[in-house]
């Protein structure tokens, strides 16, 4: 067996390289230490020399068929075809939906990344949204009945007033009313449990994932999603000052 250090010496990749592998299913350590630490067999060492072999030839890891998006993609590109009324609907625009599957197709590693990590496989998160596209209309009708339709109209308002204008600075007192706002709007609507602490974080490492930024800016316009992420970093890190006095750990 040979050690994360140990690994890095023989290949010249970097320790963080290996986790991301691990982290995407790519390459999983041969087993773990008591402490929590990776190990590699023989087999595992001439399985990522193979694979950086096929790096160096300029082959891409997704490329490999356990991490292809392309029938996802594909069915994208037919639900385009057969839904246009849908996509108007929801996402604007066919211009804006060809903007998010390009975007999808650009940041393919971080989808695929992304969906194994909440689906076990990229095989198994496309069986999921090519269900959610099959049956788009009844599952977005019940995503958006009732409360939840009124308190997502109400939470893609105050974004889209937060982004309007992104020339203005982030720490401006105009940007961050908006962004208290949100953070009131949130602690009066939502769930204990979606609110709890830390949920601050929890949307700037949201809104900087490449998936939901995809997302964000075919919605938005580009730039929008990092906006956020820099107006609620700011406002984490710096105790501003309102009417109603000042942001706290309570929440």
């Amino acid at each position: 067996m040979k050690s994360v250090s140990q690994v890095t010496a023989l290949t010249g990749i970097s320790a963080r390289t290996l986790q991301y592998y691990d982290e995407i299913g790519l390459l999983k350590p041969s087993e773990l230490t008591a402490g929590g630490y990776r190990l590699y067999n023989d087999e595992a060492l001439q399985k990522l020399i193979q694979l950086l072999s096929r790096l160096e030839k300029g082959e891409q890891c997704m490329s490999f068929k356990e991490f292809d998006l392309s029938e996802y993609i594909n069915a994208l590109e037919d639900f385009k075809q057969n839904s246009s009324d849908a996509i108007v609907k929801y996402w604007g625009s066919v211009e804006n939906f060809d903007l998010f599957v390009q975007k999808i197709k650009e940041d393919e590693p971080e989808v695929a990344k992304l969906a194994i990590k909440q689906f076990g496989s990229v095989e198994k998160y496309t069986e999921a949204m090519k269900y959610n596209l099959e049956h788009f209309s009844e599952v977005m009708e019940q995503q958006m009945s009732g409360d939840v339709k009124e308190i997502g109209e109400q939470s893609d308002a105050l974004y889209a007033k937060l982004v309007a204008d992104r020339t203005k600075d982030v720490s401006s007192s105009e940007v961050q009313s908006i962004v208290h706002e949100f953070d009131d709007f949130m602690h009066k609507h939502a769930s204990a449990d979606l609110v709890g602490k830390g949920y601050r974080n929890a949307i700037i490492d949201s809104y900087k994932s490449d998936y939901v930024k995809a997302i964000t800016d075919t919605k938005y316009g580009s730039g929008a999603a990092d906006y956020i992420v820099k107006a609620f970093q700011y406002y984490v890190n710096n105790s501003v000052e309102f009417d109603g006095g000042t942001i706290n750990d309570e929440y």
